[in-house]
């Protein structure tokens, strides 16, 4: 029987002291979209978990973002930033309700490549030092989505 609170079915969730109360409430507003035997995956409620925890994590960072191109006063950082703070939530939103992980995670890398195309074109090109991300994408794209997911 598992005692380790990512092992237990959702219903059983309540009975064990968590890390983490937020952690529990999410995951289990994460799982709402989900089928029972999706639920009582371990695997899928620890992949739920991470996506989860990284959408919001990189929401939070683009809406960071969009407040520093409000303070050096760079409309299209501000834009950016909030459209793909905005496209995350819808993400979120969206992967709760399906389940389905590789299409979220193309949406998201694709949100990601557009808002750093677009602050890199307008705030100096290829003289801004931000311009390492467009090497360090394909590499997230290669962490985050297996080849199967990424071939078709």
């Amino acid at each position: 029987m598992p005692t380790e609170p990512h092992q237990l079915p959702v219903a059983q969730l309540d009975t064990v002291e968590p890390d983490s109360t937020i952690l529990r409430r999410f995951e289990k507003w994460m799982l709402a979209g989900a089928s029972t035997e999706q639920r009582s995956d371990p695997a899928h409620r620890e992949r739920v978990r991470n996506v989860g925890i990284g959408t919001v994590v990189a929401t939070a960072g683009f809406a960071g973002e969009a407040v520093e191109g409000l303070r050096i006063g760079v409309p299209v950082v501000v834009i950016s930033g909030l459209a793909v703070a905005t496209l995350f939530v819808a993400t979120l939103l969206f992967l709760r309700s399906s389940q389905r992980f590789s299409l979220a995670g193309h949406i998201v890398l694709s949100g990601v490549f557009v808002a750093t195309c677009s602050n890199l074109l307008f705030t100096g090109g290829f003289t801004n030092p931000a311009i390492v991300a467009l090497f360090i994408l394909p590499i997230g794209a290669a962490i985050l989505i297996d080849v199967r997911a990424s071939l078709g």
